[in-house]
Formats: C-alpha cells, sequence, structure tokens
C-alpha cells in the first residue's frame, strides 16, 4: 500500500505541477526488496531554470528533494545536502545526479572545471585583493599548472564533494551563500562545460599567435596552448568569479590579443554595451581587470550617448585611448 501512495504522490505532483521534460521512474535503488520512486521534471523561465529531482524510499515513505535551479549566466551548480541524506539514502545520490547532469552522473573534473575551482579557493583568501592594485578592480592570482595530451572539450561533468570547504566557498561564487543551511554536509558540483560551445561557436577558435604561444578561445573561456602542445586555461566568464553576463547563450568573449606573455581579453556583458577588459600574465596565469575609472563605460555630452574607450597594444604596453586622452601603462607593471 506504501509504494501504491508513493506513487500516486508522484503522479499527483505531476499533474499539479504540469511542468516541462519529466521523468518517473520505479527501481529498487537500495536494494531492500521495496521499489522506490523518482520524479524527475524541468522548470525554468527566460533568465533561471532547472531541474528538480524527488526520491521516495519504498520502505519508509520519506522523500528527499534536490535540484540544479540556476541562473543561465552560470556555468556551476552547486546542490548541497545533509550527512543524514548521505549516510541514510547514499544509494539515491546516483540516480539523483543522473538526472541532474543530464545523464552524464559521476565525473572527474577536467582542467576548465579546475580552473574554476582553483580560482574560488584564491577569492577567499582575504589577503589576496586588488583593493591597493593601481590599474585593477579585480584580481585572481597564479595558475601555473600546465596540462599535457589531448585538450578536454568541456562537457557536463559533476563529483560529490566531502570536503564542505571546498563545496562551500565554490557555491559562495555560484549562488546565494545565505540559502546554505547548518545541516550542509556535503555537496554535488556540477559543472555546465557543454556551455563553452553552442551555435554561434562550435569548436576551439584559434585567436592570436606568436612564436611561444597560441591562444585558443570557446564562447566563454580562454586557453593558451605552448608550442610543444602543452596547454592551460587562462579564463572562464563565471559570475562571482571573472563577472558574466546574464546569459550564456551568445559569446562573452569577444577580443583576444596577445603582446608577448600577456593575453588581453574583452569580456562582453551584452547589456547596454558594458564590457570588461581583462589581462592575464600566461606563464603564472594572474588575472586582472582594468577598474572601470580606466575601462568603463563614458558619456558623450554631445551625442548624448555612452560608448566605451578604445584600447591597443605596442611594445609591450596597453594604450587605452579616451577621447583625446591616452593612457599608456606598462604590462610589465601589472603583476609581480
Amino acid at each position: 500500500m506504501r509504494i501504491v501512495l508513493a506513487n500516486l504522490l508522484l503522479i499527483c505532483s505531476l499533474n499539479l505541477l504540469a511542468q516541462n521534460d519529466t521523468t518517473i521512474v520505479v527501481a529498487d535503488y537500495n536494494e531492500d526488496g521495496f521499489p522506490d520512486s523518482l520524479l524527475s521534471y524541468y522548470s525554468g523561465g527566460s533568465g533561471f531554470g532547472g531541474r528538480f529531482v524527488e526520491v521516495i524510499d519504498g520502505k519508509s515513505g520519506e522523500k528527499i528533494a534536490f535540484d540544479n535551479f540556476g541562473s543561465f549566466g552560470n556555468l556551476l551548480r552547486i546542490v548541497p545536502f545533509s550527512e543524514e541524506i548521505y549516510d541514510n539514502y547514499y544509494p539515491f545520490l546516483e540516480p539523483v545526479l543522473e538526472q541532474l547532469t543530464a545523464g552524464s552522473g559521476l565525473s572527474s573534473a577536467d582542467p576548465s572545471m579546475s580552473w574554476l575551482g582553483n580560482a574560488s579557493q584564491f577569492l577567499m583568501q582575504p589577503e589576496q585583493s586588488a583593493d591597493n592594485h593601481p590599474f585593477f578592480d579585480h584580481y585572481l592570482g597564479h595558475y601555473e599548472l600546465w596540462e599535457t595530451g589531448e585538450l578536454i572539450r568541456p562537457q557536463i561533468s559533476a563529483s560529490i564533494e566531502i570536503h564542505p570547504e571546498l563545496g562551500k566557498l565554490m557555491y559562495h561564487f555560484a549562488m546565494d551563500s545565505s540559502q546554505l543551511q547548518a545541516e550542509t554536509f556535503s555537496y554535488f558540483l556540477i559543472y555546465l562545460g557543454h556551455n563553452h560551445f553552442g551555435p554561434h561557436q562550435e569548436d576551439f577558435l584559434p585567436v592570436a599567435a606568436n612564436d611561444q604561444y597560441r591562444l585558443l578561445s570557446t564562447a566563454h573561456g580562454l586557453i593558451a596552448q605552448r608550442l610543444n602542445g602543452d596547454y592551460k586555461w587562462l579564463f572562464i566568464s563565471q559570475p562571482g568569479i571573472t563577472r558574466a553576463p546574464m546569459k550564456l547563450r551568445w559569446p562573452s568573449i569577444s577580443k583576444v590579443q596577445l603582446e608577448g606573455e600577456y593575453a588581453l581579453l574583452l569580456q562582453e556583458m551584452l547589456v547596454s554595451q558594458a564590457a570588461n577588459l581583462w589581462v592575464i600574465h600566461i606563464p603564472s596565469g594572474q588575472v586582472g581587470k582594468l577598474a572601470d575609472q580606466y575601462f568603463g563605460m563614458r558619456y558623450n555630452e554631445q551625442t548624448m550617448e555612452m560608448y566605451r574607450p578604445d584600447y591597443r597594444t605596442a611594445a609591450g604596453q596597453l594604450i587605452i585611448q579616451n577621447g583625446e586622452e591616452e593612457l599608456q601603462i606598462l604590462l610589465d607593471d601589472l603583476f609581480d
């Protein structure tokens, strides 16, 4: 009777919610002889969306629920759960994650997801800040590791992060940290890496090269490749870490330049022509965003229109042209 009621509850939930892309599965996930019930459905709007998953234990009738609801401008979904769920319902976690990752399930982090994790850890260190930098208002520190082998194309990937601090700090940048509850024990770390590609860009795009490096871009990331094929990620658009537009439907990286061992990246925010100019020291992996006072939207009193300054590089310098004013910055002076 309990099983029948559980399944009826799922069907009633489905009718009431009337959500899209719905899946119902009845299976004995914990192998206790009682069929369990899983309901998975998608719900969203123009700027936010995600998948909701509910599982009912066929023996106890207890229900656990998860979702990866979030902004369409976010590559990360951090799904917290309690120690009670981990201890008592661990067999349910794998089918839940299968639903939350569109079938990808558990997988090892690819280098681009690792870059986001390292950047998150750096930003949680209070002594690492751009507060006193003469030109930057946002700064990310050293990431010197080079990858060997074939360039890995980002996909949807996920892991169960048992160490709560890493999950907590990534949750802080991916979601509203006020939603965290005291009993949070661990997290699903879900990386929507497939958003690096889409109808506007289907593969890695060569954007610049010199006698040391070759730069490749995705719609939302930048990679440096040595002449021997070794590579590393330099930048990824992600709210809270490097800023990002409201949606990832259109590319956020519009222009990349290579000046010696420095990469310059123009990040489009897709709102009123706003953009960010990032400077990256390739060997050390340091990344800095030019402060708005040097590169931000300006108002032309004659045309009564907003505009962004022009910029170029020459002889190891970044040159920003704002009307008749010209600012020259030696790139070697931007990083330690």
